[in-house]
C-alpha cells in the first residue's frame, strides 16, 4: 500500500470511528478493550492522532517524553477527535512522505507515521463498531498490510519479562470476498 492509500484509509476509517462512537454513546462498554467505555477509546485515539499530527506538522525529530494523555470533557470529545483527525490528515498531506520525524521505531519517515496511524485507526474503528453493534470488518488489503506492519515492527520486541511467542497462526480467507480470519494453527478449519 502506498502513502496516499494509507492516508485515504485513515480518512475513511477515522470518520467511521467517530460515527460509531456517536452511535454507541460515550458510556458504551468496549468489550475488545476490557475496562474501557467508548469515552476512553475516543480519548485514546484523540491523543494518539494529536501527538502524531504535532510530530508531523512541526517536523519533530526527538521526543524527550511523550505528552500526557489529558482528556477534554465528554460533551466536546467527539468534536475534538474529529478536529484532531483533520489536523493529522492535513499534516500528512502537506508533508513529503520521506520527511524525517520522530517515531518509536528505526523508520523515522512520515510514510511510517501514515501507515501506523492508519492501522491504529482501523483497529479502533473495529472496536468502536463492535461496541455500537455494527458488524463491519477491516478491509482485506489493509488487514494484510497491518499483519505485515505487526510482524515487521512489533513481534521482535516483546514486553519485558514476557514469555517468548510460540506456535503459529494461519490466515484463512473467509466465505465473503475480502473477509479474512485468523485462527491458531491448532484450530480446526473447514
Amino acid at each position: 500500500m502506498g502513502f496516499s492509500v494509507h492516508v485515504d484509509a485513515l480518512v475513511r476509517d477515522g470518520s467511521a470511528f467517530a460515527d460509531a462512537a456517536e452511535a454507541a454513546g460515550l458510556t458504551a462498554p468496549v468489550a475488545s478493550c476490557p475496562g474501557w467505555v467508548m469515552a476512553d477509546l475516543v480519548g485514546h485515539l484523540t491523543w494518539v492522532h494529536e501527538l502524531f499530527a504535532t510530530v508531523v506538522a512541526d517536523r519533530v525529530t526527538t521526543l524527550e517524553r511523550r505528552p500526557s494523555a489529558g482528556r477534554v470533557a465528554d460533551d466536546v470529545l467527539i468534536a475534538t477527535y474529529r478536529a484532531g483527525l483533520d489536523a493529522l490528515v492535513a499534516a500528512l498531506r502537506a508533508t513529503p512522505p520521506d520527511t524525517e520525524v520522530w517515531t518509536f521505531t528505526t523508520d523515522h519517515s512520515v510514510r511510517w507515521v501514515a501507515r501506523r496511524m492508519t492501522h491504529e485507526t482501523a483497529v479502533h474503528r473495529w472496536d468502536a463498531e463492535q461496541a455500537a453493534g455494527i458488524d463491519h470488518g477491516i478491509d482485506a488489503t489493509l488487514a494484510s498490510d497491518g499483519i505485515d506492519e505487526y510482524l515487521t515492527w512489533f513481534v521482535h520486541k516483546p514486553a519485558e519479562g514476557a514469555a517468548p511467542v510460540g506456535g503459529s497462526v494461519h490466515i484463512h480467507c473467509g466465505d465473503v470476498p475480502g473477509e479474512w480470519t485468523l485462527r491458531p494453527a491448532c484450530a480446526r478449519t473447514r
